[in-house]
């Protein structure tokens, strides 16, 4: 255990999926009683070396009862911690020796007020034009594309035509290479 772990940090890693947090927390304190400072899971001590408990023994706390343990050790800890409260020791702190002096002024100058234009109100007759616009400029697009595609594959086919009347001059003649499949 390093200094500033939890046990709740620990369980938490180390639980079986199938196994709730608190049955993990109580089948830890069980597995290791001597690593918690008065038999309680919220005062674990740092440096302590941990046995983790198995699925099984984790899984052989009821539930509920380590829900209530849980809980119960829960109050205990907000009660130790209250009374460390109460007894830290307090101090006095000395006056400020310091004053200061002023005047509040509720005139205020607001100098981005005049340098902002005026709200302008400007009614349209809706998005109708502007999606008319758009639907021409992507019919337009589209046009072009299929446009772009058919030359496309009008040079790739007289590609492929070359390609044949070339193979079928050179099948003509004999080869020293095999072909490739």
């Amino acid at each position: 255990v390093q200094r500033g772990d939890t046990a709740g940090k620990i369980a938490a890693a180390n639980k079986p999926a199938d196994i709730s947090l608190d049955q993990m927390l109580v089948a830890l304190l069980m597995a290791n009683p001597d690593a918690f400072i008065g038999g309680n899971v919220n005062r674990i001590r740092a440096g302590a070396v941990l046995d983790l408990p198995s699925a099984t023994e984790a899984g052989a706390v009821p539930a509920a009862e380590a829900r209530r343990t849980v809980t119960a050790q829960s109050r205990d800890f907000s009660a130790y911690r209250q009374r460390l409260a109460e007894n830290a020791p307090t101090s006095n702190v000395a006056a400020a020796s310091r004053r200061a002096g002023g005047r509040v002024q509720a005139n205020v100058e607001d100098r981005n007020a005049a340098a902002t234009a005026p709200d302008k109100l400007t009614i349209s007759q809706g998005n109708a034009t502007a999606r008319a616009a758009e639907e021409k400029v992507a019919q337009t697009r589209q046009a072009q594309d299929r446009s772009n595609r058919v030359a496309e594959l009008s040079k790739n086919i007289e590609e492929l035509n070359k390609l044949k009347a070339a193979g079928g001059s050179t099948a003509a003649a004999p080869s020293a290479a095999p072909a490739p499949a």
